[in-house]
């Protein structure tokens, strides 16, 4: 959802058109990193918690079970609610450039760049892979 992932997509377009590719692009909405739905979560288990030491049982009963459903929801049975509702909210978008060539003739070729990776956490903000 950067500017540089952008920059990166037209580039890569603009070398699939260079070379003779077709080229399709499938937008999507993003998130600029993957950490926001787990803090959600967690920060919802950490409340549970602590309002069961208050002595809130029913309460924390229920925000552990919202916790647990949106996780299984978000991991294991892929209904993202949860990082549905954030990437509306940040409303940023990233997008698939897909080159085609000789499109219906014979054995088909895919060509495939990872480009648009969110930072994982913002403990790796700032690194870099040199080489």
């Amino acid at each position: 959802g950067t500017i540089n992932e952008r920059t990166a997509a037209t580039y890569i377009k603009e070398q699939f058109i260079k070379n003779g590719l077709i080229v399709e692009e499938q937008e999507f909405n993003t998130l600029p990193t993957f950490s926001y739905p787990y803090i959600i979560l967690f920060s919802l288990l950490t409340i549970s918690a602590i309002m069961r030491i208050v002595n809130s049982s029913f309460f924390a009963l229920v925000l552990a079970a919202i916790a647990f459903i949106l996780y299984l929801l978000e991991e294991d049975l892929y209904r993202p609610l949860l990082t549905n509702f954030l990437c509306h909210l940040f409303n940023l978008k990233s997008k698939n450039v897909i080159g085609k060539l000789n499109q219906g003739k014979g054995k088909k070729i895919a060509i495939v760049a990872h480009y648009d990776t969110t930072k994982a956490s913002y403990i790796l903000k700032g690194f870099q892979i040199s080489g």
